[in-house]
């Protein structure tokens, strides 16, 4: 999984999610740019994988104009 910010200052995630189990999955991505004191932009994806299944997914413009030293932090739940 990818979070980066472009030549613009605008934050975008991308990713693959890979159900290998027996049953299909339903998976929630939480992301958040910003720094420890402030949150510049957040996302929450969710997608239903299939059994044996991958899929692409993507957040597109999740933040713009974020503080110096901002990150991006992803958290996979299913």
């Amino acid at each position: 999984m990818q979070c980066a910010a472009d030549a613009h200052g605008t934050w975008s995630f991308s990713g693959t999610l890979h159900n290998t189990g027996t049953a299909s999955v339903k998976y929630t991505i939480a992301i958040a740019v910003g720094t420890t004191s402030s949150v510049a932009g957040h996302a929450m994806i969710e997608k239903e994988v299939a059994a044996g299944a991958s899929t692409e997914v993507r957040a597109a413009e999740v933040a713009q104009a974020a503080p110096a030293g901002s990150t991006c932090d992803a958290v996979v739940s299913k």
